[in-house]
């Protein structure tokens, strides 16, 4: 047989890979060392894949579009990549021995329970909300009608005494502080000096008054106006025909005449007195 030339030889190249079981070093390993024996582990809420270089040792039966992202993060350093069409997120890490990268591990996790979870903690939080927001707001509608009634129970009571009986007066007992003291002694003043002035009229608050809203609040004020002045409303036609000269100077008399008598008075006058 005559020897073979280059030319005539068929060179053939062999790269074969042997891959041992997943469990093959739990198995034969020693009892005491079988702890830190290899191992691959799946965990139930992840799928991994194992890479050697591009090709992979162990793969989970998942989508194709979920084993394409895996694939794409062989190469690169670690990473996470996102799957929109199946809610999924993986991550990819290298796995480097001796200074050089031999394989990857990715694993992926579904992101639906997750994203559940928030859904469910948001419509708690509106819930909850909602509950808080209204409970304030019936307790805020109480305190102000608990607040408002005494109010409203002295409007009605002065409208009804304004029209039956002006001289009727709402019972403010004895004065027990500094501002209960001096709306004492100004009411005695009021009612002294009135005594000059015939023409004015002493009557309880006026409830759609502005100075109401001091006297409900229990501070002293004097407001005077015109009697009737319900049934009267300003307009082009006003006239100074309606104005009486000699009950607007008697009122300005008695305004003076308060002035000065209070100008007069010292601190202690509007004092309880021990």
């Amino acid at each position: 047989m005559s020897e073979m030339t280059m030319d005539e030889m068929i060179l053939i190249s062999v790269d074969d890979h042997f891959v041992e079981p997943p469990d093959a070093f739990l198995r034969h390993f020693p009892e005491k060392a079988k702890d830190r024996a290899p191992r691959i582990e799946r965990h139930k809420d992840a799928d991994v894949w194992v890479f050697s270089g591009a090709r992979p040792l162990e793969r989970p039966n998942t989508g194709a579009a979920i084993d394409a992202a895996a694939r794409r993060l062989v190469a690169g350093p670690a990473r996470f990549v996102d799957v929109t069409k199946s809610d999924t997120r993986l991550y990819g890490t290298p796995v480097v021995a001796g200074g050089r990268r031999i394989g990857t591990v990715v694993a992926a996790v579904s992101l639906a329970p997750y994203e559940q979870t928030r859904k469910t903690a948001l419509i708690g939080s509106l819930v909850f909300g909602a509950v808080v927001l209204l409970l304030v707001g019936v307790a805020a509608s109480w305190l102000l009608a608990a607040s408002l009634r005494p109010v409203v129970r002295m409007t009605r009571q002065a409208a009804a005494w304004s029209e039956r009986e002006l001289d009727h007066r709402f019972a403010l007992g004895p004065p027990h502080d500094e501002l209960t003291e001096l709306a004492a002694n100004l009411d005695a003043l009021l009612d002294q000096k009135m005594s000059r002035y015939p023409g004015v009229i002493r009557v309880e608050p006026w409830p759609a008054s502005d100075h109401y809203i001091f006297y409900s609040n229990g501070t002293p004020s004097i407001a005077l106006t015109n009697q009737g002045i319900r049934d009267i409303y300003h307009t082009l036609s006003d006239t100074f025909d309606w104005i009486s000269g000699q009950k607007l100077a008697e009122t300005c008399q008695l305004v003076l005449d308060l002035m000065e008598e209070l100008d007069h008075q010292d601190l202690s006058w509007s004092r309880p007195q021990k």
